[in-house]
């Protein structure tokens, strides 16, 4: 889909705002529920707005099982207090990998298997938890999973 009605000026800059909404048609006429839009202003340029993601997700951690590390990859749409952390079975906080504030972007980070003191962990199943809250929305996400850390 090519949007005419927007313009870039010669300084590679929207000129107006844009927002989107996607909904899919079947055959029959049957329409989808619409995309999450996010309608905000749009600033800077294309390239750069091709690199924000339309969702928060967490993605399967990266070798699983995994031994000496695993990668860890996640979405924020908007800019988010980003608290990432690592449970035993029992509930009990291991690791603490974010908490801080975080742009809008797509982010990856590695996990080695220790605890927060810099120990090596035993083998066994451990659970990656993210809780996001948009400073934009106030939109909340939290996702967990588990991971196998084999010795």
């Amino acid at each position: 889909y090519i949007d005419n009605t927007v313009t870039i000026a010669a300084d590679k800059k929207f000129s107006q705002d844009a927002c989107y909404k996607v909904i899919a048609v079947d055959n029959f006429g049957f329409e989808s529920n619409p995309t999450n839009s996010r309608c905000k202003a749009v600033v800077g340029n294309q390239d750069k707005l091709l690199n924000v993601p339309m969702e928060y997700a967490l993605h399967h951690a990266f070798p699983n099982p995994f031994n000496p590390e695993t990668t860890i990859k996640y979405d924020l749409p908007e800019q988010s207090k980003v608290h990432l952390n690592i449970f035993d079975l029992l509930g009990r906080k291991i690791n603490t990998l974010k908490n801080n504030t975080e742009d809008a972007g797509f982010y990856s980070i590695k996990w080695n298997g220790r605890d927060e003191h810099g120990n090596p962990l035993s083998s066994g199943m451990y659970i990656i938890h993210i809780s996001a809250r948009s400073l934009e929305s106030e939109e909340m996400f939290t996702k967990s999973q588990k991971v196998v850390l084999l010795k």
